[in-house]
């Protein structure tokens, strides 16, 4: 009977963890879309770079799972992005491709209409990843091959 007991608290503690990092990412997705009706006023940091009519400003939000949160500013895109990871093999961002499709899957559906539509670039045939969308967001988790042979991947979160 203790061993019962004590194999349902180990995996009610493993599960609670999980949820509450859930919860915490879905917050910090809810801050970013309704900021970004805003051009993420709120969210825009320091200025990095600039480039014509182009700036990037760090965020002042980094969300979970992600480093190097900026804020893309152009005269026709304003964009939140996030690296969650680079450089990693094939194999590699194929995991964590995985990973973060099936993260933003369980936090997206019910808001978003459009699940995990596969995505590549028209632009960029090295650019692959998925595409989740609703009424008036894009969210996309890409994947960049590198000129070394490495990848990135990257989130980005803009207007449709």
């Amino acid at each position: 009977m203790r061993l019962v007991f004590l194999m349902l608290l180990i995996m009610s503690s493993i599960h609670v963890p999980a949820q509450t990092d859930s919860r915490i990412f879905f917050s910090q997705l809810m801050v970013v879309f309704s900021d970004l009706d805003k051009n993420f006023e709120f969210l825009k940091g320091e200025l990095k770079d600039k480039e014509g009519s182009d700036s990037l400003f760090e965020s002042n939000t980094i969300l979970e799972g992600t480093k190097e949160n900026t804020i893309l500013s152009s005269s026709s895109i304003y964009a939140y992005q996030a690296m969650i990871a680079d450089p990693v093999s094939y194999e590699g961002s194929e995991f964590v491709l995985k990973a973060w499709k099936e993260k933003l899957t369980n936090t997206l559906t019910g808001s978003f209409t459009e699940l995990e539509k596969k995505f590549h670039s028209d632009k960029d045939v090295n650019t692959d990843g998925y595409q989740y969308s609703s009424e008036k967001i894009t969210v996309l988790v890409l994947r960049h091959k590198s000129d070394d042979g490495s990848y990135w991947i990257n989130l980005v979160i803009k207007s449709k």
